[in-house]
């Protein structure tokens, strides 16, 4: 097949995944909103919040293990709990969340200053995973999870119920939130674990799901403003997908976390639904990826991963897509823990908070070095170091600098 042949094929098969035309492969499962959905053995019963298998659905950290449901909340969506009426979103400045305080703030990545804008809040507790805002003034998260117990004695579990909230943040007009300030624009029974979120063209959004861990995990396109599943994404490859991407040519790249082996790979969907593992698992607690993001170079992507709990090969990687090799922009070491968020690439920079040190990062990715560090104690603190990966800045990203305020 030549180039040409390639990219056209490409190309339909990206008009394919935004609703424009329709295809489907044995390896890899698109389907419909009124196909059956997939398959899983985690997916929680309406209402109930309960799953076949909260042992396997449970993690630890701050929160320790959890494996019984006696305890779990019917579910409830997540709502604005504290709100800044008087911020205005700033063209340029950064998105970040915070994960002790399930909380949001932009940064002025010249001065460094910070402004709270909002946290959330439901009844059974939630994780607050990314944020990511439009140009016209919507602010959109992921979260799940459930929360149970009193501290110190607190318990997480995952593979029950989350979303994709809309925060409406143009209006300046108001005191309090109003109830069209906060939309969930993507609930139910199908929406688990939702993390990793890139915007695409025609108004969707791409969702990774990792449900509930342990190789249930999907991807789905949703419409940022109906929240109607558009198309869902499975592959039997699938562990944790934590972030996916399409690019140009109608590829998908998957970061497939392995959060219990503290591992995992890069898996490819090629424009004919073929499955690829383009980056091998590289070996048990070398760290679990966490985001996967498109770089300024078309022939090259940027992986972010985090080793637990040493932290000690925690990376920044750029990867050659044509061959899945990789070169590290920035490692940890013995000596030198780092944990590093879901990032964001802004032309030529990627942006990236690093909690251990309480450091912002911009990275130019010509040079492969450090360019700027902003202090991100008054967010987190000025101690060094952290209790868990619960207790750190779980994201950061751009707002357009085309946004509108009001």
């Amino acid at each position: 097949m030549s180039q040409e042949q390639w990219s056209n094929l490409g190309q339909q098969f990206r008009k394919f995944l935004l609703g424009l035309v329709s295809e489907s492969n044995q390896d890899v499962k698109f389907s419909n909103p009124s196909e059956p959905t997939p398959d899983t053995s985690m997916q929680r019963s309406t209402y109930s919040g309960q799953t076949s298998n909260e042992a396997q659905n449970s993690t630890s950290g701050n929160y320790g293990s959890y494996g019984g449901t006696s305890s779990l909340e019917p579910t409830i969506y997540a709502e604005i709990d504290d709100f800044n009426p008087g911020a205005i979103l700033k063209p340029g400045n950064l998105l970040v969340t915070f994960q002790p305080r399930k909380a949001c703030y932009q940064i002025d990545p010249e001065s460094g200053d910070v402004e709270f804008l909002f946290s959330l809040r439901r009844k059974q507790g939630l994780f607050l995973w990314r944020a990511i805002a439009d140009r016209e003034g919507n602010i959109y998260c992921s979260y799940s999870g459930n929360i149970i117990g009193q501290e110190p004695y607190q318990r997480a579990i995952f593979g029950t119920s989350g979303g994709v909230v809309r925060i409406n943040y143009r209006r300046t007009d108001r005191v309090v939130p109003l109830a069209e300030d906060s939309v969930n624009v993507a609930v139910g029974d199908n929406v688990v674990d939702p993390l990793g979120m890139e915007f695409l063209e025609n108004n969707r959004i791409l969702v990774a799901d990792f449900n509930g861990f342990g190789g249930t995990g999907f991807v789905y396109i949703i419409n940022r403003f109906t929240g109607v599943r558009e198309r869902t994404i499975s592959s039997s490859l699938f562990i944790d997908p934590i972030k996916a991407v399409l690019d140009n040519d109608g590829f998908i790249w998957v970061a497939n976390a392995d959060q219990a082996s503290q591992d995992g790979d890069v898996v490819c969907i090629d424009p004919n639904g073929k499955q690829t593992i383009i980056v091998q698992r590289q070996g048990k607690s070398v760290g679990a990826l966490v985001d996967i993001l498109q770089s300024q170079n078309p022939d090259e992507l940027i992986l972010i991963r985090d080793s637990l709990p040493a932290l000690e090969t925690s990376a920044i990687l750029i990867m050659n897509k044509r061959n899945g090799e990789f070169d590290s922009i920035i490692t940890a070491s013995r000596g030198l823990p780092r944990f590093y968020s879901q990032g964001y690439v802004d032309g030529n920079y990627l942006w990236v908070a690093e909690s251990y040190e309480n450091k912002i990062l911009r990275i130019d990715l010509t040079t492969r070095s450090i360019t700027q560090e902003i202090d991100a104690t008054r967010i987190r603190g000025g101690i060094r170091g952290f209790r868990s990966s619960y207790d750190v800045i779980e994201s950061i990203s751009v707002i357009p600098k085309d946004v509108k305020q009001k």
